[in-house]
């Protein structure tokens, strides 16, 4: 894992060693290695190494090709390395390093674009040609790993987090309205946008071409949820495991010790299982808890750590981490607004003190529907379909005209109803919002984003899973896992994210997968004997703290200073007296409580990137 950053001017100017290495200096968490940059005329690229693969100095970045006309600053992991490396060498490609970065610039030379293609793994790099003169830019299928871009007819500049690019004179700072709703439907600004006007990040499994001044994205893999498997049961199940087995096997692979988050869910617990199944000795793992046990898995962490005999270790979240709330926003650069950001910053933290390589459980709940809002997305399809039609139409006609238009689109069902019922909240941001920001914005703008991810063809289950895939796990959960784990120098890891994996379970029908209101059904059934009962069985935790009970007392008069103040920069943007109603006459339900967090954290964003230095 690295950093990376570069600038290529296209009005021919030479790029200046100083911004590229201000730019590196503003990611050094990312990679506190090594440092490394080449700059050769108009073009420039920047390296933070965070050394994993080949820790010799041959390994350090910018990595270039036999005869230096190709170069790439890399960020991520690349699997597969080692077989992609035995057939370029078979075509004559000649290696100075170990590094898996550098079979990246050999597979250019062979195929050009369709090199990704090739690439298992998570990564987002920066290539330049200097014999075609093309800059190629690329992210990995699920969006693991970030890039995001400044781009005029002057000059290109990209780097693994914006807070480089906004060390290069001449990037402005502008709010961006469109971006910033985004966030407070969603909790996370979604690709191509961050918040931030003329700063966009590459969507996931998509690359970006420059030649001749010209930019062209294209989006090169997606998800597959047709045609169905129709293995049997006991097949399907023979076959997640086999799967899952190998994807925790590649990412086993390293020059360094790799370790373990556990929540003592059934997904990291299969992780951890799994790794010591393939031999992995000495294994750490690393929690994190509270002291409010309603809302702390500690118990079944424990239970799977003494299980599969790890050396584990732990870390309390207490109401004092509030004085860290101003740091996250910092680091996450981007309106961000999942609650759980704080337990994985600091769980990161406590791991990359022993580590700098975990796995992890993501993706688990995604592929095999284990969130609990899929239950009551089940329960509330199943009770729209048994409606009379004239109730529906009733329904649709007490909803907003544009989004009665949104539901009547042909074959789109019931489905979207249930599912933005239970996710964009239209009629909140309207009284949040100051009359003069309401009218800079859509305020369908979630509901919009969601509707564009539906297929034909696809059961609502499928539909709504997709979805997710799209936006809450790309846009909301990985940026979370990589902020805060980068954030100290600790590279992350999730073989449920294997795309190779992904894909075959979404082709797993989807009554496998929630089946008489168990989600991961198929999924639990093929981890029994691997994995404690008692772990699978157990009810489903979000990854959460006592949130409400924090901003209703020890955290209110923080909230207040925050928020209240006739400095906070919110003020233009937000109703004051709804943010205050919210503060000191807060509704119980943990929908407010993330709206309220919402806010604290947009207005740490804006103290963070435009208050005064």
């Amino acid at each position: 894992m690295c950093g990376i950053a570069g600038i290529i001017n296209l009005n021919g100017q030479p790029v200046e060693e100083k911004e590229i290495g201000l730019m590196c200096q503003a990611i050094a968490h990312r990679g506190p290695d090594d440092q490394g940059i080449w700059i050769k005329g108009p073009v420039g690229l920047g390296n933070r190494r965070l050394s994993i693969i080949d820790l010799s100095s041959a390994g350090n970045q910018p990595i270039h090709n036999e005869d230096k006309t190709v170069w790439i600053t890399f960020n991520g992991e690349i699997y597969n390395f080692k077989d992609l490396r035995k057939n370029l060498v078979k075509k004559g490609h000649k290696f100075y390093s170990q590094t898996d970065t550098e079979a990246i610039v050999h597979l250019w030379e062979e195929y050009g674009p369709n090199c990704v293609k090739f690439l298992r793994g998570q990564f987002a790099f920066g290539l330049w040609d200097d014999k075609k003169k093309i800059l190629f830019l690329a992210r990995d299928r699920l969006g693991q790993k970030p890039l995001k871009y400044y781009l005029t007819d002057k000059e290109i500049i990209f780097a693994s987090e914006l807070k480089a690019i906004l060390k290069v004179k001449g990037v402005k700072k502008e709010l961006d309205p469109i971006a910033v709703d985004h966030f407070f439907s969603l909790e996370a600004v979604p690709a191509p946008l961050t918040g931030f006007v003329n700063i966009k990040k590459l969507p996931a499994a998509s690359y970006l071409v420059v030649k001749k001044g010209q930019a062209t994205i294209k989006r090169y893999w997606k998800f597959k949820f047709l045609p169905k498997h129709k293995l049997g049961l006991d097949e399907l199940n023979q076959e997640v495991v086999r799967r899952l087995t190998e994807a925790v096997e590649l990412r086993l692979v390293a020059d360094v010790p790799v370790g373990a988050f556990l929540s003592g869910g059934v997904d990291s617990s299969s992780i951890v299982a799994l790794m010591k199944k393939l031999g992995h000795k000495n294994l750490n793992t690393f929690s994190v808890g509270f002291e409010e046990k309603e809302f702390s898995e500690l118990k079944y962490a424990r239970m799977a750590a003494k299980k599969f005999g790890t050396s584990h270790h732990e870390i309390l979240l207490r109401p004092d981490s509030f004085s860290w709330l101003e740091k996250l926003a910092y680091h996450y650069e981007e309106p961000y607004g999942d609650p759980s950001a704080l337990p994985t910053y600091l769980v990161s933290k406590l791991a990359a003190k022993k580590l700098k390589v975990v796995l992890n459980g993501d993706g688990g709940d995604d592929i095999f529907a284990g969130y609990q809002r899929y239950q009551k997305f089940g329960a509330i399809n199943l009770i729209s379909r048994l409606l009379p039609n004239w109730s529906r139409r009733l329904a649709k006609n007490l909803m907003p005209p544009t989004l009665a238009d949104l539901l009547s689109q042909p074959g789109f069902g019931e489905y979207a109803a249930a599912y933005l019922g239970l996710t964009s909240p239209v009629n909140f941001k309207k009284q949040l919002y100051s009359k003069e920001f309401y009218m800079r914005i859509d305020p369908l703008s979630g509901q919009k984003l969601i509707l564009k991810q539906k297929l034909p063809g696809l059961t609502p289950l499928d539909n709504v899973l997709l979805a997710d895939l799209n936006i809450y796990l790309s846009q909301v959960l990985l940026p979370k896992v990589d902020i805060a784990s980068m954030a100290h120098g600790l590279e992350v890891r999730s073989p449920f994210l294997d795309h190779i994996l992904v894909n075959f379970v979404n082709q797993i029908p989807s009554e496998l997968k929630l089946r008489r209101g168990v989600g991961k059904y198929i999924f639990k059934k093929a981890v029994e004997g691997l994995v404690p009962d008692e772990i699978i069985n157990r009810p489903k935790m979000g990854f959460g703290f006592p949130l409400g009970s924090w901003l209703r007392n020890q955290w209110q008069d923080g909230v207040k200073d925050v928020l209240l103040n006739e400095k906070a920069l919110s003020r233009q943007y937000l109703n004051q007296e709804v943010v205050k109603q919210m503060i000191e006459k807060p509704l119980e339900g943990e929908h407010y409580d993330r709206r309220l967090w919402r806010v604290l954290m947009f207005e740490l964003w804006l103290k963070s990137y435009f208050g005064r230095k």
